[in-house]
Protein backbone atom coordinates (compact mmCIF):
# COMPACT_ATOMS: atom_id res chain seq x y z
CA UNK A 1 0.00 0.00 0.00
CA UNK A 2 1.52 3.34 -0.99
CA UNK A 3 2.09 5.96 1.96
CA UNK A 4 -0.70 8.84 0.73
CA UNK A 5 1.90 11.52 1.79
CA UNK A 6 4.45 9.65 -0.76
CA UNK A 7 5.53 12.00 -3.54
CA UNK A 8 4.64 9.64 -7.00
CA UNK A 9 7.84 9.03 -8.77
CA UNK A 10 7.29 9.32 -12.80
CA UNK A 11 9.27 8.16 -15.22
CA UNK A 12 10.20 10.51 -18.15
CA UNK A 13 11.11 9.91 -21.06
CA UNK A 14 14.43 11.13 -22.56
CA UNK A 15 14.35 14.09 -25.00
CA UNK A 16 16.31 14.57 -27.75
CA UNK A 17 18.93 17.13 -28.11
CA UNK A 18 17.21 19.47 -30.33
CA UNK A 19 13.75 18.84 -28.00
CA UNK A 20 15.71 20.41 -25.36
CA UNK A 21 17.43 23.03 -27.28
CA UNK A 22 14.24 24.34 -28.88
CA UNK A 23 12.40 23.99 -24.61
CA UNK A 24 15.31 26.22 -23.39
CA UNK A 25 14.59 28.81 -26.10
CA UNK A 26 10.54 28.94 -25.77
CA UNK A 27 11.46 29.32 -21.75
CA UNK A 28 13.77 32.40 -22.36
CA UNK A 29 11.31 33.77 -25.07
CA UNK A 30 8.54 33.70 -22.46
CA UNK A 31 10.56 34.78 -19.68
CA UNK A 32 11.90 38.01 -21.91
CA UNK A 33 7.88 39.24 -22.48
CA UNK A 34 7.41 39.00 -19.15
CA UNK A 35 10.25 41.37 -17.86
CA UNK A 36 9.63 43.53 -21.25
CA UNK A 37 5.96 43.37 -21.79
CA UNK A 38 5.25 44.36 -25.34
CA UNK A 39 3.86 47.77 -25.93
CA UNK A 40 1.88 49.71 -28.80
CA UNK A 41 2.98 52.38 -30.56
CA UNK A 42 1.38 55.42 -28.27
CA UNK A 43 1.08 53.70 -24.99
CA UNK A 44 2.47 55.15 -21.99
CA UNK A 45 3.96 53.02 -19.55
CA UNK A 46 2.35 53.72 -16.19
CA UNK A 47 3.48 52.83 -13.17
CA UNK A 48 1.55 50.13 -11.04
CA UNK A 49 1.52 49.96 -7.73
CA UNK A 50 -0.37 47.05 -5.69
CA UNK A 51 -3.66 48.56 -4.00
CA UNK A 52 -4.66 47.43 -0.18
CA UNK A 53 -7.35 45.89 -1.69
CA UNK A 54 -4.92 43.93 -4.19
CA UNK A 55 -2.43 43.37 -1.33
CA UNK A 56 -5.21 42.20 0.69
CA UNK A 57 -6.41 39.59 -1.75
CA UNK A 58 -3.19 37.79 -1.64
CA UNK A 59 -3.54 36.57 1.47
CA UNK A 60 -4.15 33.05 2.45
CA UNK A 61 -7.64 32.35 2.45
CA UNK A 62 -7.30 31.07 5.79
CA UNK A 63 -7.02 34.23 7.93
CA UNK A 64 -10.38 35.84 8.28
CA UNK A 65 -10.83 39.78 8.62
CA UNK A 66 -11.85 40.48 11.96
CA UNK A 67 -16.03 41.59 12.16
CA UNK A 68 -15.67 42.78 16.02
CA UNK A 69 -12.93 44.52 18.37
CA UNK A 70 -13.63 40.52 20.53
CA UNK A 71 -12.23 39.49 16.84
CA UNK A 72 -9.77 41.43 16.63
CA UNK A 73 -8.19 41.20 20.08
CA UNK A 74 -7.96 37.39 18.97
CA UNK A 75 -5.62 38.21 15.99
CA UNK A 76 -2.22 37.15 16.95
CA UNK A 77 0.55 39.32 16.46
CA UNK A 78 2.23 37.76 13.76
CA UNK A 79 -1.26 38.87 11.66
CA UNK A 80 -2.32 42.37 12.50
CA UNK A 81 -0.42 43.57 9.44
CA UNK A 82 -3.04 41.71 7.51
CA UNK A 83 -5.22 44.32 9.15
CA UNK A 84 -6.36 47.05 7.50
CA UNK A 85 -6.13 50.69 9.74
CA UNK A 86 -9.46 51.74 9.26
CA UNK A 87 -11.26 48.37 9.77
CA UNK A 88 -8.47 48.62 12.92
CA UNK A 89 -9.73 51.60 14.24
CA UNK A 90 -13.51 51.23 13.66
CA UNK A 91 -13.25 48.09 15.32
CA UNK A 92 -11.91 49.90 18.35
CA UNK A 93 -14.54 52.23 18.65
CA UNK A 94 -17.61 49.41 19.13
CA UNK A 95 -20.12 50.46 21.57
CA UNK A 96 -18.76 54.06 22.50
CA UNK A 97 -20.71 56.83 22.97
CA UNK A 98 -21.07 58.61 19.35
CA UNK A 99 -20.36 55.42 17.88
CA UNK A 100 -22.92 53.33 18.27
CA UNK A 101 -24.51 53.70 15.10
CA UNK A 102 -21.56 52.65 13.01
CA UNK A 103 -21.70 49.93 10.23
CA UNK A 104 -18.64 48.48 9.85
CA UNK A 105 -19.22 47.07 6.04
CA UNK A 106 -21.29 50.36 4.74
CA UNK A 107 -18.03 52.76 6.40
CA UNK A 108 -15.73 50.48 4.38
CA UNK A 109 -17.48 50.78 1.45
CA UNK A 110 -17.43 54.63 1.85
CA UNK A 111 -13.94 54.59 2.37
CA UNK A 112 -13.56 52.76 -1.03
CA UNK A 113 -15.63 55.26 -2.80
CA UNK A 114 -13.47 58.18 -1.40
CA UNK A 115 -10.52 56.33 -2.17
CA UNK A 116 -11.91 56.20 -6.10
CA UNK A 117 -12.43 59.90 -6.14
CA UNK A 118 -8.65 60.82 -5.23
CA UNK A 119 -8.07 58.01 -7.55
CA UNK A 120 -9.87 60.30 -10.60
CA UNK A 121 -8.99 63.27 -9.40
CA UNK A 122 -5.76 63.00 -9.23
CA UNK A 123 -4.83 61.34 -12.75
CA UNK A 124 -7.27 63.90 -14.08
CA UNK A 125 -5.22 66.53 -12.40
CA UNK A 126 -1.94 65.04 -12.58
CA UNK A 127 -0.58 66.74 -16.57
CA UNK A 128 -1.96 70.06 -15.36
CA UNK A 129 0.48 69.50 -12.38
CA UNK A 130 3.44 68.56 -14.38
CA UNK A 131 2.64 71.55 -17.30
CA UNK A 132 2.95 74.28 -14.80
CA UNK A 133 6.62 75.45 -14.66
CA UNK A 134 6.07 77.35 -11.22
CA UNK A 135 5.07 74.16 -9.76
CA UNK A 136 6.40 73.75 -5.68
CA UNK A 137 5.67 70.97 -4.89
CA UNK A 138 7.04 67.37 -6.09
CA UNK A 139 4.88 64.53 -7.78
CA UNK A 140 4.49 63.09 -4.56
CA UNK A 141 3.56 66.02 -2.30
CA UNK A 142 1.21 66.33 -5.39
CA UNK A 143 -0.65 62.87 -4.55
CA UNK A 144 -0.89 63.81 -1.01
CA UNK A 145 -2.22 67.08 -1.58
CA UNK A 146 -4.61 65.16 -3.68
CA UNK A 147 -6.07 63.42 -1.13
CA UNK A 148 -6.35 66.06 1.42
CA UNK A 149 -7.95 68.51 -1.19
CA UNK A 150 -10.64 65.46 -2.04
CA UNK A 151 -11.43 64.87 1.47
CA UNK A 152 -12.13 68.50 2.05
CA UNK A 153 -13.90 69.91 -0.62
CA UNK A 154 -15.30 66.88 -2.02
CA UNK A 155 -16.54 64.92 0.80
CA UNK A 156 -16.60 67.79 3.15
CA UNK A 157 -14.00 66.28 5.94
CA UNK A 158 -12.81 68.84 8.73
CA UNK A 159 -10.64 69.29 11.45
CA UNK A 160 -14.02 69.84 14.73
CA UNK A 161 -12.93 73.67 15.17
CA UNK A 162 -15.52 74.08 17.72
CA UNK A 163 -13.73 71.83 20.18
CA UNK A 164 -10.69 73.18 20.11
CA UNK A 165 -12.53 76.89 20.88
CA UNK A 166 -14.57 75.10 23.84
CA UNK A 167 -11.62 73.02 25.68
CA UNK A 168 -8.60 75.22 24.69
CA UNK A 169 -10.63 78.84 24.92
CA UNK A 170 -8.87 79.54 21.63
CA UNK A 171 -9.36 82.23 18.23
CA UNK A 172 -11.62 80.48 16.00
CA UNK A 173 -8.74 81.62 13.74
CA UNK A 174 -6.17 80.19 15.68
CA UNK A 175 -7.85 76.27 15.89
CA UNK A 176 -6.84 75.25 12.74
CA UNK A 177 -3.15 74.36 13.79
CA UNK A 178 -3.76 73.05 17.47
CA UNK A 179 -4.31 69.98 18.14
CA UNK A 180 -2.64 68.00 20.65
CA UNK A 181 -1.82 70.00 24.48
CA UNK A 182 -0.57 68.14 27.33
CA UNK A 183 -3.15 66.09 29.19
CA UNK A 184 -3.86 68.32 32.17
CA UNK A 185 -5.10 71.26 29.53
CA UNK A 186 -7.98 68.38 27.78
CA UNK A 187 -11.42 67.89 29.52
CA UNK A 188 -13.45 65.03 30.20
CA UNK A 189 -16.42 66.37 28.23
CA UNK A 190 -14.09 66.34 25.31
CA UNK A 191 -12.98 62.98 25.64
CA UNK A 192 -16.43 62.06 25.98
CA UNK A 193 -17.07 62.92 22.42
CA UNK A 194 -15.66 59.18 21.14
CA UNK A 195 -16.62 59.85 17.22
CA UNK A 196 -14.15 62.44 17.12
CA UNK A 197 -11.05 60.38 17.90
CA UNK A 198 -11.87 57.28 15.66
CA UNK A 199 -13.19 57.34 11.86
CA UNK A 200 -16.78 57.19 13.03
CA UNK A 201 -16.93 60.86 13.37
CA UNK A 202 -15.20 61.65 9.76
CA UNK A 203 -17.52 58.95 7.94
CA UNK A 204 -20.36 59.95 9.99
CA UNK A 205 -22.96 62.76 8.79
CA UNK A 206 -20.41 65.35 10.92
CA UNK A 207 -17.71 64.68 8.94
CA UNK A 208 -15.40 65.93 11.81
CA UNK A 209 -12.50 64.66 13.44
CA UNK A 210 -9.16 65.19 15.37
CA UNK A 211 -5.88 64.24 14.94
CA UNK A 212 -6.51 60.89 16.38
CA UNK A 213 -8.62 60.19 13.75
CA UNK A 214 -8.06 62.38 10.28
CA UNK A 215 -4.49 60.69 9.86
CA UNK A 216 -6.14 57.09 10.37
CA UNK A 217 -8.42 58.43 7.14
CA UNK A 218 -5.50 59.73 5.00
CA UNK A 219 -3.19 56.73 5.42
CA UNK A 220 -6.45 54.62 5.24
CA UNK A 221 -6.77 56.22 1.70
CA UNK A 222 -3.11 56.51 0.49
CA UNK A 223 -2.55 52.94 1.46
CA UNK A 224 -5.57 51.73 -0.86
CA UNK A 225 -3.70 54.26 -3.43
CA UNK A 226 -0.60 51.71 -2.72
CA UNK A 227 1.72 54.91 -1.63
CA UNK A 228 4.16 54.47 1.10
CA UNK A 229 2.59 56.05 3.44
CA UNK A 230 1.86 55.62 7.07
CA UNK A 231 1.08 57.26 10.68
CA UNK A 232 3.41 58.63 12.85
CA UNK A 233 3.21 59.86 16.82
CA UNK A 234 4.92 62.80 18.62
CA UNK A 235 3.59 63.29 22.17
CA UNK A 236 -0.09 63.79 22.36
CA UNK A 237 -0.23 64.26 18.73
CA UNK A 238 -0.45 62.22 15.19
CA UNK A 239 0.61 62.74 11.39
CA UNK A 240 1.19 60.87 8.28
CA UNK A 241 4.63 60.70 6.40
CA UNK A 242 5.28 59.66 3.10
CA UNK A 243 8.50 57.36 2.55
CA UNK A 244 9.61 55.78 -0.27
CA UNK A 245 12.96 55.44 0.34
CA UNK A 246 14.17 58.45 -2.35
CA UNK A 247 11.70 61.08 -0.66
CA UNK A 248 10.26 61.32 3.04
CA UNK A 249 8.08 64.01 4.30
CA UNK A 250 5.42 64.57 7.02
CA UNK A 251 2.31 65.75 6.32
CA UNK A 252 -0.27 67.35 8.85
CA UNK A 253 -3.78 66.26 8.39
CA UNK A 254 -5.92 68.58 10.76
CA UNK A 255 -4.66 71.63 7.98
CA UNK A 256 -7.16 70.77 5.23
CA UNK A 257 -6.46 73.91 3.54
CA UNK A 258 -4.00 72.76 1.82
CA UNK A 259 -0.63 70.73 2.36
CA UNK A 260 1.24 71.52 5.29
CA UNK A 261 4.44 69.79 5.58
CA UNK A 262 6.01 70.11 8.78
CA UNK A 263 9.87 68.57 9.61
CA UNK A 264 11.06 65.82 12.74
CA UNK A 265 12.51 68.72 14.09
CA UNK A 266 9.36 70.75 14.73
CA UNK A 267 7.35 67.98 15.47
CA UNK A 268 9.94 66.36 18.51
CA UNK A 269 8.99 70.66 19.72
CA UNK A 270 5.43 70.29 19.35
CA UNK A 271 2.94 70.00 21.33
CA UNK A 272 5.86 69.00 23.76
CA UNK A 273 9.62 69.00 23.51
CA UNK A 274 10.45 64.93 23.77
CA UNK A 275 13.57 63.59 24.35
CA UNK A 276 15.65 60.80 23.36
CA UNK A 277 14.38 58.35 25.83
CA UNK A 278 10.63 58.89 25.24
CA UNK A 279 10.93 59.00 21.45
CA UNK A 280 12.91 54.85 22.13
CA UNK A 281 10.07 54.02 24.87
CA UNK A 282 7.11 55.43 22.97
CA UNK A 283 8.11 55.23 19.22
CA UNK A 284 7.68 58.68 18.30
CA UNK A 285 8.63 59.92 15.42
CA UNK A 286 8.83 56.77 13.42
CA UNK A 287 6.30 54.36 11.59
CA UNK A 288 3.97 53.40 13.82
CA UNK A 289 4.08 49.09 13.45
CA UNK A 290 0.85 47.22 13.41
CA UNK A 291 1.15 46.57 17.31
CA UNK A 292 1.58 50.20 18.02
CA UNK A 293 -1.13 51.14 15.75
CA UNK A 294 -3.47 48.52 17.58
CA UNK A 295 -1.80 50.10 21.31
CA UNK A 296 -2.32 53.42 19.57
CA UNK A 297 -6.21 52.83 18.96
CA UNK A 298 -7.31 50.77 22.24
CA UNK A 299 -5.35 53.52 24.60
CA UNK A 300 -7.89 56.15 22.60
CA UNK A 301 -10.74 53.59 23.49
CA UNK A 302 -9.26 53.54 27.49
CA UNK A 303 -9.62 57.34 27.50
CA UNK A 304 -13.05 57.54 25.99
CA UNK A 305 -13.67 55.12 28.71
CA UNK A 306 -13.33 56.81 31.12
CA UNK A 307 -14.57 59.75 30.18
CA UNK A 308 -17.84 58.50 29.94
CA UNK A 309 -17.53 56.67 33.42
CA UNK A 310 -16.59 53.19 32.01
CA UNK A 311 -13.93 52.79 34.75
CA UNK A 312 -13.43 49.01 35.06
CA UNK A 313 -13.73 48.27 31.25
CA UNK A 314 -10.67 50.78 31.05
CA UNK A 315 -8.89 49.58 33.63
CA UNK A 316 -9.32 45.91 31.78
CA UNK A 317 -8.10 47.01 28.64
CA UNK A 318 -5.10 49.15 29.49
CA UNK A 319 -2.45 46.05 30.19
CA UNK A 320 -3.37 45.17 26.97
CA UNK A 321 -1.21 48.70 25.07
CA UNK A 322 1.43 47.34 27.76
CA UNK A 323 1.72 43.80 26.59
CA UNK A 324 1.48 45.44 22.55
CA UNK A 325 4.61 47.88 23.22
CA UNK A 326 6.13 46.50 26.58
CA UNK A 327 8.74 49.76 26.16
CA UNK A 328 6.08 52.21 26.61
CA UNK A 329 5.75 53.98 29.89
CA UNK A 330 2.79 56.13 28.57
CA UNK A 331 0.39 52.37 28.56
CA UNK A 332 1.37 51.77 32.47
CA UNK A 333 -0.98 54.24 33.72
CA UNK A 334 -4.80 55.49 33.04
CA UNK A 335 -4.64 58.95 30.83
CA UNK A 336 -5.53 61.98 33.04
CA UNK A 337 -8.74 63.61 32.78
Amino acid sequence: MRDPDEPIAVEMPKLKHWQVALGVALGLLAGAFTVFPVRFPGDKALKVTPSLQEQQSAVPSYFKQPDSLAELLQVPLADLGRVDIARMDLLCSEGLPGCERTNLAQSLAMLDTWTEQVRQATVQHRAEFLRDPMRSHTEAQYDMMMIISVLAKGCGVHYDHDSAVAEYGLDPAQSESVTGLPSNDLGRDFFAKSDLFFLDGLLGPKRAGTCSSLPVLVTAIAQRLGYPVHMVNTFRHSFVRWDDGKERFNVETTVVSGLQIVSDYDYRQWPRPVNDQMMAAEGYLQPLNPQQMLACFLYTRVGALLANGRLDEAKKLLPLCGVLVPTSVKYTKLPSM
